[in-house]
């Protein structure tokens, strides 16, 4: 049987909790606990950032690595010091 997270373009799961995390951030009012869930549930759940993204097939390879490289980014920025980036 295979495993969903092998099919690129299976959605990643979205639980009651996890849409009430991410619909709460989006508005503004999510409690520190909702933002660590939706934070959460976008870097290992829809960016996969920690999934190996090596694909046989070079689109499905590109389309997972792409989905990495933004989980990268909202590391890398949880990760940086902001008193070392420039201005806007």
């Amino acid at each position: 049987m295979r495993n969903p997270i092998d099919d690129v373009t299976t959605p990643a799961v979205l639980t009651r909790r996890w849409a009430m995390a991410i619909q709460a951030l989006a508005k503004g009012h999510a409690t520190p606990g909702q933002q660590v869930e939706a934070l959460d549930w976008i870097v290992q759940q829809v960016a996969r950032t920690f999934a190996t993204e090596y694909r046989t097939d070079p689109h499905d390879h590109a389309f997972c690595s792409g989905r990495r490289f933004c989980g990268s980014q909202i590391i890398a920025a949880i990760n940086s010091k902001p008193e070392e980036l420039p201005d806007a």
